[in-house]
């Protein structure tokens, strides 16, 4: 088969697929596995953590079948599943680390010098009894020759069996299952993916491709450039501004919210995701607009305060009346997160807030008649700083939550073997 059939080969298994046939996605198993499993034991080197990492990622190419886009590639869209996957197991696994065992060295060491000099083998013998024979053998601690070294650092020794043999015995919880399961080839689906995958087959309607969904949120870019001065009244000094300045330059700043929009819908669908330092570069130049639009407005027209001791209180007002339009657009904003699959969360929930704050703030230009560089940055850019930190948090905060539900889908379907 030439490389241009088999894509087109894949392609169509994928449209079967989302259509709800079990036949299409066990062909897309035994074609794709092989190259997904290659690719994780090329970043980890445990092949039985490989093989979790292996089911984990058809089972979240399942539940996220929606986002593959017709016509394009399926090996990169699977692909990014894979690196997703991994990223986010990287960071639950770094999370437990964190929880089970302490990282300062100072402290490990204080503690195993503060346990050699007496040192009570009962509970270490009695956290040996609860452990089964594989783990005592994979833990190195299943003979009495592990007990001289645990005498010279009775804390340490403890520690590291509470924590890295309970790893081990998960490890080895998991191995026997995948052995049996893969029979050292991955060309068999494991009964267990199997099921899940039967158990949910309905038919699902793909995501419409980035720059379609960027259509659709246009209306939203209308409403948060009319919505500000609108709901509360145009700026009084609007009629000394020249047309380019109030009109022309709250239209670019919002086209460059538009154009980060479209960057972060991009940036969610996998296999489609940029080079962070594109993001970053998109990012700058969002700053970038912004202090050139404020900085000419304020050159143009300057206005100061009247009375600066009401500085903070206006400054206040501005935030707020910013975040009552903003708040409402990221909650979209989550839904779209919640919708694809962000392979960097983090960084595309901050390109949506970034992108809703710039949207909003050029709205908010035709209503606020303060153009004074300090209260310009301090509000309005403190607005847009919180909604990017607020769409960040959100991004990671449902991509957690997809994760564990992920997680807990995996270990029903071992406990149901």
């Amino acid at each position: 088969m030439t490389q241009p059939e088999s894509v087109e080969a894949l392609d169509r298994l994928m449209r079967e697929y989302q259509s709800g046939s079990l036949t299409a996605f066990e062909a897309l198993y035994r074609a794709l596995a092989p190259r997904v499993i290659g690719y994780i034991r090329a970043k980890v080197r445990d092949d039985a953590r490989a093989s979790d990492l292996l089911q984990e990622t058809f089972l979240e190419l399942h539940r996220s079948r929606h986002t593959y886009l017709q016509g394009s590639s399926v090996i990169g869209w699977v692909f990014g599943i894979a690196q997703n996957v991994m990223l986010r197991h990287r960071r639950s696994e770094w999370r437990r680390d964190q929880h089970e065992v302490p990282t300062d060295p100072l402290e490990l060491e204080a503690q195993a010098s503060s346990g050699a000099t007496d040192f009570d083998v009962h509970p270490l013998q009695d956290a040996l009894d609860h452990l089964s024979s594989d783990s005592r053998a994979t833990c190195g601690c299943g003979t009495s020759k592990a007990f001289p070294l645990m005498q010279s650092g009775a804390s340490w020794a403890l520690l590291r069996l509470q924590s890295g043999c309970g790893a081990a015995e998960r490890r080895a919880h998991y191995a026997p299952r995948w052995k049996e399961e893969l029979i050292m080839t991955e060309l068999n689906i494991p009964a267990s993916l199997l099921n899940q995958v039967r158990g949910n087959l309905r038919p699902v309607r793909p995501l419409a491709p980035p720059s379609r969904r960027l259509i659709g949120l246009l209306p939203l870019a209308v409403l948060l450039f009319f919505g500000p001065p609108t709901y509360y009244e145009w700026r009084e000094n609007l009629p000394l501004l020249p047309a380019w300045t109030s009109w022309g330059l709250s239209v670019l700043e919002s086209l460059g919210g538009v154009a980060l929009m479209g960057l972060a819908l991009r940036e969610a669908v996998p296999g489609l995701a940029v080079r962070t330092r594109w993001i970053l570069l998109a990012f700058a130049g969002g700053v970038l607009v912004f202090t050139c639009v404020s900085l000419t407005t304020a050159h143009v027209l300057p206005t100061p305060l009247h009375n600066p001791d009401a500085a903070p209180r206006l400054a206040w007002e501005c935030v707020l009346m910013e975040l009552l339009f903003a708040i409402p657009s990221l909650a979209i904003s989550a839904w779209l997160v919640a919708r694809a699959l962000p392979t960097r969360p983090a960084l595309t929930g901050a390109t949506y807030g970034l992108a809703v704050g710039l949207m909003t703030d050029a709205g908010l230009r035709l209503f606020c008649w303060i153009d004074q560089p300090l209260h310009v940055f301090a509000a309005h850019g403190g607005a847009i700083l919180l909604g990017a930190i607020g769409g960040a948090l959100t991004a990671v905060m449902i991509e957690r939550i997809k994760y564990r539900r992920l997680r807990t889908l995996a270990n029903l379907s071992a406990t149901r073997e």
